[in-house]
């Protein structure tokens, strides 16, 4: 897990390992905003918990154990306003989920943050877009932002593996791209943001 300020100033962050059984949720970690110097409600600060599934001793490729479990490794926190009301829970969960390719058993991050999300304070992002062209019907996206990036979407008629997201300050996402059978893309991607710079 890790935590920022939206504008880009990172903090605390910390690691753990847990294996996960498949279908349920497991509490890994809970922050103490005081302990992180974050204020309650403080309306410019996010954290992100990110996981990466590894083999989880049985010799299983993928992640994934005999009975579907989920091996979580490096879960890093971002400095973030994301606490708890009483030390116990999060307010404003909003989810992010990042597969790196599309049969996912990647990476799956989650941003946090403890106002409503019309409070969060966010500065104009400065999306950088690169397109990668593997040939004429597949690719992939490269998107770089500045500062903390809220609903990040990519707006062309693609399958994508991943087309809601946020990023964090400095962050670079990949997203892989497939056109609709048989039809050629040569265009330029259109990325926008909830607080995009003008």
């Amino acid at each position: 897990m890790r935590a920022a300020t939206t504008a880009g100033a990172y903090g605390e962050s910390w690691e753990t390992e847990a294996v996960v059984p498949a279908n349920e949720a497991v509490l890994i970690h809970t922050i103490v905003k005081r302990d992180w110097g974050l204020t309650e409600g403080a309306a410019d600060a996010v954290v992100q918990a990110v996981w990466e599934p590894y083999a989880t001793g049985d010799g299983s490729e993928g992640g994934r154990g005999d009975r579907g479990d989920l091996g979580v490794r490096d879960v890093r926190d971002v400095q973030s306003n994301q606490d708890d009301q009483d030390d116990q829970g999060v307010q404003g969960v909003q989810g992010v989920q990042s597969f790196q390719g599309f049969q996912g058993n990647q990476s799956d991050s989650s941003v946090f943050f403890d106002v409503l999300p019309k409070e969060l304070v966010c500065p104009p992002a400065k999306l950088e877009v690169e397109c990668v062209r593997h040939d004429a019907t597949s690719g992939r996206l490269i998107i770089r932002t500045d500062v903390y990036a809220r609903v990040v979407t990519i707006e062309n008629e693609l399958l994508l593996e991943d087309n809601y997201f946020d990023l964090m300050p400095g962050e670079t996402k990949e997203v892989a791209y497939r056109t609709m059978t048989g039809v050629e893309w040569t265009g330029m991607p259109v990325v926008t943001c909830w607080n995009e710079a003008p």
